[in-house]
């Protein structure tokens, strides 16, 4: 069993960010992204330090072992996402517009497996 902190009220009021929203643990995506799989949910994604955070935790949380994510943003500063988006090749982002829209024709499963699928073949 592993334990996640969990935010308190003021975390939330005071825009503290503790890195990691939802572990899941999901069969469909075992073979490709392993479990448990880390997602966290940003307003604002402002560039590498906020993937460098997240990628800390998923390291820490995951006992050193491989583990993807998937941030789910509103706002990305973008000069510096394009690039930063890169540097964590197991950490896979999509804005919310795009990951409700997605949800219309495919499983959370299937839209994990294109964005790890396009992220593995240079495309995403």
């Amino acid at each position: 069993l592993h334990s996640f902190p969990t935010r308190r009220s003021s975390d939330l009021k005071h825009g503290r960010d503790e890195g990691i929203d939802i572990a899941l643990w999901s069969d469909d995506l075992e073979p490709l992204v392993s479990n448990p799989f880390f997602i966290q949910v940003k307003e604002n994604l402002q560039g590498k330090n906020d993937l460098d955070l997240l990628a800390e935790r998923v390291r820490a949380y995951g006992q050193g072992r491989v583990h993807w994510a998937l941030v789910i943003y509103r706002h990305a500063a973008e000069a510096s996402f394009d690039t930063a988006k890169h540097s964590h090749p197991y950490i896979l982002c999509i804005t919310a517009k795009d990951f409700l829209t997605s949800l219309r024709d495919s499983s959370f499963a299937e839209l994990v497996i294109k964005l790890r699928n396009d992220r593995a073949h240079g495309r995403g």
